[in-house]
């Protein structure tokens, strides 16, 4: 029991505040990543068993465009749920399977709203902007491959070494991305070549 300007307060009581107080953060946070998506900014997560799941919990630390517009296979998913539950996620190892298992699936390579082009790059007045390869071998690869996950502009945003993308390249591969050794070389041939530092 604690006694603070004349009122005295048990220590449920103060967990119980807590609670409520991080019960209202939750809301406001729910409210506004919905209210985002119904001005038509973000479309609606994907139906699914876990979809209401990821829409509570991913929503309490930050908004639901960052979790549509990222494209990851079943390891790279478990890697970011992996990561959340260490910022501070508040679910069980059961809820976090079922998160993961609904990402990979409704957010894996070529679903959704990278496939459908629906969130394209977009320039600082919010306007899609054009994203164009430079010709040569591979250029077909890398267009329609890495559009399965992210769109063009992270491609292009950056220059690295050849055993930069080819570090790349692999970590894709164990994200997801379907693609021969022969194809990984033609990729990061190209990517090194137009891209390369």
């Amino acid at each position: 029991m604690r006694t603070h300007s004349g009122f005295s307060i048990s220590r449920e009581s103060l967990h119980t505040a807590c609670r409520v107080g991080l019960l209202l953060c939750a809301s406001v946070g729910i409210a506004s990543s919905l209210h985002a998506q119904e001005g038509g900014r973000v479309p609606a997560l994907p139906e699914g068993d876990g979809k209401q799941l990821v829409t509570v919990v991913c929503s309490q630390c930050h908004g639901l465009r960052q979790t549509q517009i990222l494209r990851d296979g079943q390891n790279g998913w478990q890697e970011v749920v992996d990561r959340m539950v260490l910022y501070g996620a508040q679910i069980t190892p059961s809820e976090a399977a079922t998160v993961t298992h609904y990402l990979a699936t409704q957010l894996g390579p070529g679903t959704g709203a990278m496939a459908s082009g629906a969130l394209p790059p977009q320039n600082a007045l919010g306007n899609a902007k054009e994203i164009s390869l430079p010709d040569g071998p591979g250029k077909d690869l890398v267009s329609t491959r890495c559009i399965l996950c992210h769109n063009l502009e992270r491609v292009v945003s950056s220059t690295r070494s050849k055993a930069d993308w080819a570090a790349i390249a692999s970590n894709m591969t164990q994200r997801g991305l379907e693609a021969s050794p022969d194809e990984l070389q033609s990729m990061t041939a190209y990517l090194s070549t137009h891209f390369g530092k």
